[in-house]
């Protein structure tokens, strides 16, 4: 870059420079630092824009434009994202207007519904990707099993789980791992084929069957074991071995229900391996998983260890990280929650305040088997209360607020605090008329 600025000195808006730029971009944002990548980016649009005045449609503008919404999607600003691509898009269908199955248009297409994803909305995303997979199967009919159809069947998989219809969203998983199962033979252990199977793990639990569940999140734990062998303790292997532990308890249950003893213990082992594997894995606390296998421990009256892995969950302060539940894990909450679910088929929460609610729900059982408790009920009731005002309102988070709100009153009824149970409930409602609102407009 040093070097093209002495050469173009008397042109500094020459493309050379700006090519350059991008490349610097593109260099940043693979080091993991978008920040420095959209500055880079930015260098070079402008440069781009007054080099290609007479041309403002240049691919290359188009190029930088994707470029920059790809950076700002990694820097968790999707509206910024979409924006940049939105334009991008434009430019393209301008450049490629005698060819408009240009494999250019559909990736910027792909991306526009990342971001809408991203941004919570699935309708639009699927719009988005549909065009883009109409595009990839006109563009590859002489190769129907590429990996571009399979990455966006996939993606439109997970934008109708978003939807709530996880059996649209297998029929599109199940195509997607069809096309990579054939598309990469000589690599069957490759990591579009484990994403895949996790997703229709994760389907399967929204509709119902963990069995399926479990044997597919069992095939995508494998997979990983192996893709990720230098790096134990990838978020994708914490995160399936997470999932599994959900599913054997689950599935504990149900052998449990109909008589078969030696099954459910054997399904328990399985649910505390994965638990411990998962936790093992993390790098640090992951509050979700901490919450959850707290929850598992209380299910199965360990209290000393339930009470440590909720108790770290506490004082991680994070409350960003979210957990949800449907039908299929209902019966291993506790019943307030198992009511809750009940009402509303799926319900999302932070693993923050679900530890703060399982802390105080359980606290006289921490007291009966003698631990050493660091704070009283009620301060632990007043900084769930604390955590909730200080996180509550947050864009997308309505579902969550509505959840919390809704567990803190409950541990206020059961105080008897009759006063503050109505105000948070009052509260949770709250929430839901503010989504409603939000969602009309």
């Amino acid at each position: 870059l040093a070097i093209k600025e002495q050469v173009y000195q008397e042109t500094p808006n020459h493309p050379d420079i700006a090519n350059t730029l991008n490349n610097l971009g593109i260099a940043w944002r693979a080091l993991g630092d978008a920040r420095q990548a959209v500055s880079y980016y930015e260098r070079a649009l402008a440069i781009y824009e007054q080099s290609y005045k007479a041309t403002p449609n240049h691919p290359h503008i188009a190029m930088t434009l994707n470029n920059l919404g790809a950076a700002w999607g990694d820097l968790g600003d999707a509206r910024q994202a979409v924006s940049y691509y939105e334009r991008a898009l434009a430019i393209k269908e301008q450049v490629y207007q005698e060819t408009p199955n240009h494999p250019d248009i559909a990736n910027t297409l792909n991306n526009l519904g990342i971001a809408w994803r991203a941004l919570g909305d699935a309708r639009q995303a699927v719009s988005y990707y549909e065009r883009a997979l109409a595009i990839f199967e006109q563009v590859y009919q002489e190769t129907p099993n590429h990996p571009h159809i399979a990455s966006t069947l996939n993606n439109l998989g997970s934008a109708w789980r978003g939807l709530g219809d996880a059996r649209q969203a297998v029929s599109y998983y199940d195509r997607a791992l069809a096309i990579y199962e054939q598309s990469y033979q000589e690599t069957p252990n490759h990591p579009h084929i484990a994403r895949t199977l996790n997703n229709l793990g994760t389907a399967w639990i929204a509709l119902g069957d963990a069995r399926q569940a479990v044997s597919f999140l069992e095939r995508a734990l494998a997979m990983r074991e192996q893709v990720y062998q230098e790096t134990p303790n990838h978020p994708h292997i914490v995160g399936t071995l997470h999932n599994l532990g959900c599913m054997y308890h689950v599935t504990s249950l149900a052998a449990r229900q109909k008589g078969n003893e030696q099954q459910a213990q054997a399904y328990l082992e399985k649910a505390t391996a994965s638990f411990e594997q998962a936790i093992q894995a993390s790098d640090g606390v992951e509050v979700g998983l901490y919450t959850e296998y707290g929850n598992f421990l209380l299910a199965t009256r360990q209290f000393t260890q339930a009470y440590d892995y909720l108790h770290q969950a506490i004082e991680s302060g994070d409350n960003e990280s979210g957990l949800g539940y449907d039908l299929t894990e209902q019966p291993t909450v506790t019943p307030v929650l198992q009511a809750y679910i009940s009402q509303h088929q799926k319900v999302s929460l932070r693993g923050i305040d679900y530890a703060y609610y399982l802390m105080v729900h359980h606290y006289a059982d921490f007291q009966e088997v003698g631990i050493a408790i660091a704070q009283t009920r009620d301060a632990y009731l007043a900084a769930y209360q604390a955590s909730l005002d200080q996180c509550s309102g947050r864009p997308g988070q309505a579902q969550e607020d509505k959840t919390a709100y809704h567990l803190l009153g409950s541990l206020y009824q059961a105080q008897g605090d009759q006063a503050a149970a109505a105000a948070t409930f009052a509260r949770a409602q709250d929430g839901t008329e503010q989504e409603a609102t939000q969602a009309a407009a």
